[in-house]
């Protein structure tokens, strides 16, 4: 076809030249072309990452604040739980199936002694099998426990935050954009934590923003939501946190978080 008139005449009209054939008839070509200087490998292998980060399906480790506080009610007469976990139903039937997604629920002495946060489902893509089901199936069936769980208790968010960023390290996987995300509508408020200085410096010791760039975004949800915390441990991995100060409009922020990029 590329050989007959019909084709010829197409790669002539697309400004290619087509074989013994000169310019076509026509003024193409590139002519005269300024040579540019050689770019850093460094910067032209973070380029390339930045753009083929951009183009691959999300990882999210999700974690979810099951404090007592997360009982309050918002505005519209709901709790925030309960607007969190409408969202997450939301934002599971519209991920796509490569989408790889866990979730974590947290407060304090949740998992047992010394331990604030439970595994409620491991990082797998929606379409992969856990059980007899689909993983997006399974993870449905887990939003009545995260409603079931909150508790009188306080938020261990500094250790739940590092353990998870561990996790989401250990299981990354340059296929997906991975990211840890937190939904909590307060700071950490257990002493026997880590502190925000040390927890923001275990990040920083372990943090490969190279070969595996995780990010942490953490949600505040409510207006009562301290997000200057929230914000310096996002910063601790060049990302940022976001407020949803009306909990209506979390799935909202939550979209918008998940959708950047910087």
């Amino acid at each position: 076809w590329f050989a007959s008139q019909e084709g010829r005449a197409a790669v002539v009209e697309g400004d290619f030249r087509v074989s013994g054939a000169g310019s076509g008839g026509v003024d193409v070509g590139l002519g005269n072309a300024k040579h540019l200087k050689p770019v850093r490998p460094q910067l032209a292998e973070e380029a390339l990452r930045s753009w083929n980060t951009s183009a691959y399906p999300s990882s999210m480790l999700v974690l979810v604040d099951v404090s007592g506080s997360m009982n309050n009610v918002a505005k519209g007469g709901r709790s925030r739980i309960d607007l969190t976990a409408e969202a997450a139903s939301v934002a599971l039937d519209r991920l796509p199936d490569q989408a790889r997604i866990g979730l974590w629920i947290f407060a304090t002495d949740l998992g047992g002694k010394q331990t604030p946060y439970k595994e409620l489902a491991g990082l797998k893509a929606l379409d992969a099998k856990t059980g007899n089901m689909s993983h997006r199936q399974f993870l449905r069936a887990q939003l009545p426990t995260v409603l079931g769980s909150v508790r009188d208790a306080g938020t261990n968010l500094n250790d739940t935050v590092y353990a998870a960023y561990k996790y989401a390290l250990k299981n990354y996987d340059d296929r997906w954009f991975n990211h840890v995300v937190v939904m909590t509508d307060g700071a950490n408020d257990d002493s026997s934590s880590l502190s925000e200085a040390e927890l923001i410096k275990s990040i920083e010791d372990i943090r490969d923003p190279v070969n595996k760039p995780v990010r942490i975004i953490p949600i505040g949800i409510g207006p009562d939501a301290d997000m200057r915390p929230l914000q310096r441990i996002a910063s601790a991995t060049d990302s940022q946190a976001y407020l949803a100060e009306d909990p209506m409009n979390i799935l909202l922020v939550l979209a918008q978080a998940v959708m950047s990029r910087g």
